[in-house]
């Protein structure tokens, strides 16, 4: 992904690099960028912002929003485990399905939110149509993955998923 520099990016991009091109995971650049804290060796951390612009370029030229890599993850799937709010945010916007299932589990981006504890991910997905109700492999709901964590790190972010979740009918 060219260590994060949009203006590499571009130049890969309009050279004709495919923007789905899979790594041997299955990722594609999407998923990289979703995944954000990307940092070369000896290079800084990509700003958030960057990664955003990233996002909206490689979308504008064809990046599949809900493409899946070999275990499932979306780019949504990956943003919501790096609580990486502003990308998640831009792939909504592109019509990323929010309740998108990590195939062998079944875990949504808001189970995955609401397990960190992040309250404006799990905010932006509710409002944006995720299944608050939705069963992962296990049977467990988003507000359970909200409770446990709860229970382990007592935050005031967390305890504010738990209400978000009840009060949009978990």
């Amino acid at each position: 992904m060219a260590n994060g520099d949009l203006d590499q990016v571009k130049k890969l991009v309009n050279s004709g690099t495919d923007v789905n091109k899979r790594n041997n995971w299955g990722r594609a650049a999407l998923h990289l960028v979703a995944q954000g804290n990307l940092v070369a060796v000896g290079e800084r951390p990509i700003p958030t912002d960057e990664l955003t612009y990233i996002a909206e370029f490689l979308i504008a030229h064809g990046a599949n929003v809900n493409a899946r890599d070999h275990f499932g993850y979306t780019p949504l799937c990956v943003a919501a485990e790096a609580n990486n709010y502003k990308v998640a945010k831009v792939l909504i916007s592109h019509r990323a399905e929010t309740s998108a299932t990590i195939d062998r589990f079944a875990i949504t981006p808001l189970h995955t939110s609401a397990g960190n504890g992040d309250f404006q991910l799990s905010k932006l997905l509710v409002e944006n149509g995720a299944q608050v109700d939705a069963q992962d492999d296990r049977g467990e709901t988003p507000l359970h993955h909200a409770v446990l964590y709860y229970y382990c790190d007592p935050k005031k972010e967390s305890k504010d998923v738990i209400e978000l979740l009840l009060k949009n009918g978990a």
